[in-house]
């Protein structure tokens, strides 16, 4: 596996550093969640699908704004998860460094999120039913306009 990290720190920057790095031999893209690459996620997308180049995210809201997947945790089970920690510290009284955090360990906790509207705009195939059957996955999204 060949891994060319391209750095973009300015949402204008990122046609002109994309060209020539993404382009139609880039198997795939992925990206890291932050406060920029959330912004420019528009325009990185175009990018991908003008090359059909799938563009891989680590959190669930890129992937439904039009990456293709993300594996990443379950945002609303980590929610109802500290919900109960909030309680057990509300409730009893222990100090809230000493009520273990067990979530971590639930395998159930992580997830295969997938845009099903951008699979084939960015070059996968793989039919629907097949990711389908895959464990522990979930299908995020809306077409595009």
């Amino acid at each position: 596996i060949t891994v060319q990290v391209l750095e973009i720190f300015q949402g204008d920057n990122i046609k002109a550093k994309s060209n020539g790095t993404i382009t139609e031999k880039t198997d795939a893209v992925f990206i890291l969640r932050d406060y920029f690459t959330i912004r420019s996620l528009s325009a990185i997308k175009k990018v991908c699908e003008s090359f059909s180049v799938a563009l891989f995210a680590q959190d669930s809201y890129s992937v439904e704004q039009g990456a293709v997947a993300a594996y990443c945790p379950d945002d609303y089970g980590s929610g109802l998860i500290s919900g109960e920690i909030v309680c057990k510290v509300l409730q009893s009284d222990q100090p809230a460094d000493t009520i273990p955090i067990t979530y971590l360990e639930i395998p159930a906790m992580e997830k295969l999120m997938v845009n099903p509207f951008s699979l084939k705009k960015q070059g996968i195939t793989t039919p629907l039913d097949q990711i389908a059957a895959l464990s522990r996955v979930e299908f995020r999204g809306q077409p595009s306009v």
